[in-house]
């Protein structure tokens, strides 16, 4: 973005900006001259537009009006004393009377000129804090010295012109104020004070001149000439403005190039008087300031300066009011309004008993939870805050009451039996859950177990527990952490390992274990005996013999009252004479799958029972014959063979519905059994 070029500034150039009125209006003086100031031109500008208008002119000075009554006025006595001490006699007098309450930024003087031997006299300017500038864009104070003069001083300007005797007149009707000036026999005569301008106005600025001349020494016999001259100052102000009387008026017409028309210096007088202070002897009075000088304020600063206004300060407190009263009742409608857009569909009877009904449930989940305790949630707990070592007998938990645990505390590698206790009581204890802990143990027995019992409180039962690498077993679980990472089944280990028959040491069972694990394949005669209950036989199940050359199996002579189930090529007969002789089923199958094995010690498998069905393959079908002559108990174990096969979802559609149907065959043909 290219940046507008300024124009060189001009030291001579004088910029008055007058913003008293509806618009602005910047008059540009040269006072370089020796023939005083010269008006070359006048600029309108708009409030957006004025630090435009100002950089397009390239005035090196820049002064704005201030409205009458800004500036309090006070004019002192001066001692007789050389040129340089009346200065500082001036300042002395300044800060007396000021004692430190006005900013030295807003506070101007200047010795007063005295015509022949009159005694000196000094001015003193005040502008408070509580007067706010005018309305100017901040961007007219960057790169630029922007000071500020009032009317009593462009009043002092004009009265340093030779020969001008007053009175000068500025009349502002809609503040009140009326500013003069007048020579008198001690010096000029500056007062500026709110009357009554009403239909005595006129009388009300005598009284005002004729009290200041009575006490700078004019005589009263003067006085009725200075109503006259009063009267027409007044008449040529025509009540808002600048006035003052003919003479006066071409004596300042002459010192500025200005024209003698009366109706000019009612709209501009103030600016000429300016623009003959700021070359005067009396430029000091043009130099009021707004902010203290340095730095400018950023955008921060100029916020809070505004908001330093009296008048904007009021403004936001009476907003601040009203939204702190008005508010709630604002944002409760514009909510009302937001939910019955959302809502429109549903009526305002069927919304309020919705919101009724979320009440009541609020109110009975609030009383829940306050009333009852999570137990599964505790348990959790209490199994996080036991350490290795500790084994539970009896774990009692009484609501809104306490925790008793009774077991047994083994030693562990580093820790005895009761370290172990208190190792748990700490655990419990920084969980934040449970309080009042109290233990007590016996003596540790030869293996080092100690028998114990602890209670405690439950002071906070829905608080989540933090957990951590020493608290969180289904992080790392008891054997990974003695043994490392181990391996963990998934499904179809899982089901692997429910397939395969448990052999107990000494049975039968175990024989046929390691018979299957010497060498014979999946789905051999030996694993379906073995995992057989008893009274049940291998021919009568899925995948052996052909169901009409097998016979019921009968009741062994063994004392257990254990069922001989007849292997392959076996009849019942057999079957049972082979256990009267002591012969069990388990090894008369790994008899006769010897006699069939091949050279290199190869078994070939015969019959598979139900539990050597491959966990991937379904069992074989069933027909109605095969179903109504199974015994009751051939019925069960096959029933449970097919409900397991039922949960394998590597089944097609087709095949579950078969195992279903069976399965309900299986089921019937036990109730019939039953009766």
């Amino acid at each position: 973005m290219s940046r507008r070029p300024r124009v060189m500034s001009d030291p001579t150039l004088l910029a008055v900006i007058d913003a008293l009125g509806a618009e602005l209006r910047i008059g540009l003086w040269r006072t370089g001259s020796t023939g005083g100031p010269r008006l070359e031109r006048t600029v309108s500008a708009t409030t957006a537009g004025l630090a435009g208008a100002l950089d397009g002119t390239g005035a090196g000075k820049t002064v704005v009006m201030l409205a009458p009554g800004q500036v309090r006025c006070r004019v002192c006595d001066l001692p007789n004393a050389a040129e340089g001490q009346l200065d500082l006699a001036l300042r002395l007098q300044a800060e007396s009377s000021q004692l430190g309450s006005m900013p030295a930024h807003r506070v101007v003087m200047s010795v007063l000129p005295a015509p022949g031997g009159a005694a000196r006299s000094g001015v003193i300017l005040e502008w408070p804090p509580q007067e706010p500038p005018p309305s100017i864009p901040a961007a007219v104070y960057a790169g630029r010295r922007v000071t500020f003069a009032a009317d009593v001083s462009a009043l002092a300007g004009m009265a340093c012109v030779q020969g001008v005797k007053g009175p000068l007149l500025v009349i502002d009707r809609e503040r009140g104020m009326i500013s003069a000036a007048l020579q008198t026999p001690k010096g000029l005569a500056l007062r500026s004070a709110r009357e009554e301008l009403g239909d005595g106005a006129v009388d009300a600025v005598f009284r005002l001149l004729a009290e200041t001349a009575l006490h700078q020494g004019v005589p009263a016999s003067s006085l009725e000439q200075l109503l006259t001259q009063v009267r027409e100052a007044f008449d040529s102000a025509g009540g808002a403005g600048f006035g003052c009387t003919a003479s006066d008026r071409q004596l300042l017409a002459q010192a500025t190039g200005a024209p003698i028309d009366p109706q000019w210096w009612r709209s501009n007088g103030l600016q000429a008087g300016i623009a003959l202070l700021a070359s005067g002897p009396l430029a000091p009075l043009a130099g009021l300031l707004a902010h203290e000088p340095g730095e400018e304020p950023d955008a921060v600063g100029r916020f809070f300066n505004r908001l330093a206004e009296p008048r904007v300060l009021t403004g936001v407190l009476a907003v601040a009011i009203l939204a702190v009263v008005f508010g709630p009742v604002v944002i409760s409608f514009l909510d009302y309004q937001l939910m019955r857009w959302k809502v429109r569909s549903v009526g305002a009877e069927d919304l309020r008993g919705i919101v009724a009904d979320n009440d009541k449930l609020i109110a009975i989940y609030r009383e829940r939870s306050t009333r009852t305790w999570p137990m599964t949630k505790l348990l959790a707990d209490l199994a996080c805050c036991t350490p290795e070592g500790i084994e539970f007998e009896q774990v009692t938990i009484t609501h809104d009451e306490s925790v008793s645990i009774r077991g047994k505390a083994r030693r562990t590698e580093s820790l005895s039996g009761p370290d172990v206790v208190l190792q748990m009581e700490r655990l419990m204890q920084q969980s934040g859950i449970f309080d009042r802990i109290t233990k007590g143990w016996d003596p540790p027995n030869q293996l080092g177990e100690a028998q114990f019992t602890l209670s405690a409180s439950v002071t906070r039962p829905t608080q989540p527990m933090a957990l951590n690498d020493e608290t969180d077993w289904g992080k790392l679980t008891l054997a990974e952490r003695k043994w490392g990472p181990q391996a963990r089944p998934d499904a179809s280990n899982r089901s692997s390992m429910r397939a395969t028959p448990q052999a107990l040491p000494g049975s039968d069972a175990a024989t046929e274990s390691a018979g299957a694990s010497e060498g014979t394949g999946e789905g051999s005669s030996v694993m379906a005996s073995a995992s057989l209950p008893r009274g049940v036989s291998a021919s009568r199940l899925p995948g052996s013999a052909d169901a009409s050359t097998a016979t019921p199996a009968v009741q062994d002579a063994d004392p257990t009252g254990a069922v001989a189930a007849p292997v392959d090529g076996e009849t019942a007969e057999e079957a049972a004479d082979a256990a009267r002789r002591g012969g069990g089923t388990a090894r008369r199958a790994n008899e006769r799958n010897l006699a069939t094995s091949t050279p290199g010690n190869e078994r070939t498998p015969t019959r598979a029972g139900p539990a050597a069905i491959e966990p991937d393959r379904p069992p074989d079908p069933l027909t109605d014959d095969q179903i109504a002559s199974m015994t009751k108990e051939e019925a069960l174990a096959l029933a449970s063979v097919v409900a397991k096969a039922r949960g394998n979802k590597s089944f097609d559609d087709a095949t579950r519905e078969r195992l279903k149907e069976e399965f309900r065959k299986l089921m019937a043909h036990v109730q019939s059994r039953s009766g």
